[in-house]
């Protein structure tokens, strides 16, 4: 059982400079994973990185991922 007054009960809220900053730390040198996603377009290609920054910081402050993400099918354009 969880209290009240727990930190569980407030969830962290995220800047679009907080998920910048986690691509620029990330490693993009490594092979595709299953949803064939290159993390390097985030570094690349500064419009639709912009755009896939902020798709991710929605749904990371909306504490729930919308089912375009968990499909692995990304079209933000």
């Amino acid at each position: 059982m969880v209290d009240e007054g727990s930190d569980l009960d407030v969830l962290p809220t995220f800047s679009t400079d907080d998920v910048r900053n986690a691509t620029k730390d990330s490693n993009f040198n490594k092979g595709l994973g299953p949803d064939c996603f290159d993390g390097s377009v985030l570094t690349n290609n500064e419009t639709l990185g912009n755009k896939v920054i902020r798709e991710i910081t929605e749904a990371l402050n909306g504490a729930r991922i919308p089912d375009y993400l968990r499909s692995g099918r990304l079209v933000p354009l």
